[in-house]
């Protein structure tokens, strides 16, 4: 009986924890543009059934009892595993965007970087100008954000969740974004 109540327990705690998800992706959905909204809501759709389903299971083996409860556990298992690989999908599917984004900002600032460092070459300033230095600042940043856009898109390893990812790249980020408009001023 025990192995049920801490079955159903943290079974429990999970769905409420995807809920919250789910609740998040809803909300997120909203304020996507038109065409990734529909791509969400199709998404979104098949999570609040693969939710549902185990919400079901789940309940379904709470009122069979401990008789019959190692049997039913087999469901809630399935239904679980097909919730967790649906919401993995939505992850990759949310992020796309994302990274198209990261990656068109980034081959823009490349050109505007490649044009930038052409007119200083044209113009004869000297290598320890700040000018100079400010654009070899911005370079390296460019090129440590995108090593790691491209670490994080062909992981050697195990994949990193978005989150971890914009967190090691946000502060060379910000630093590019304020770079080029100070250069570009």
């Amino acid at each position: 009986m025990k192995d049920m109540e801490a079955y159903v327990g943290k079974m429990q705690m999970q769905l409420k924890q995807f809920g919250a998800k789910l609740d998040e992706l809803v909300a997120n959905a909203d304020e996507a543009g038109t065409e990734e909204n529909i791509d969400y809501q199709t998404h979104i759709d098949d999570l609040k059934a693969k939710y549902q389903e185990a919400q079901s299971k789940l309940d379904e083996l709470m009122a069979a009892g401990s008789e019959n409860w190692e049997s039913l556990k087999v469901g809630v298992d399935s239904a679980w595993n097909e919730l967790d690989a649906a919401f993995e999908k939505g992850n990759v599917v949310k992020l796309e965007p994302n990274v198209a984004k990261i990656e068109a900002q980034l081959k823009d600032w490349s050109t505007q970087l490649d044009g930038l460092v052409t007119g200083y070459s044209k113009s004869g300033a000297q290598a320890h100008d700040p000018y100079h230095l400010r654009l070899d600042e911005l370079r390296t940043l460019h090129g440590v954000v995108q090593m790691k856009l491209n670490e994080f898109i062909n992981p050697s390893g195990e994949s990193e969740p978005w989150e971890t990812f914009w967190a090691s790249i946000e502060e060379d980020w910000n630093a590019l974004d304020a770079g080029f408009k100070d250069l570009t001023r």
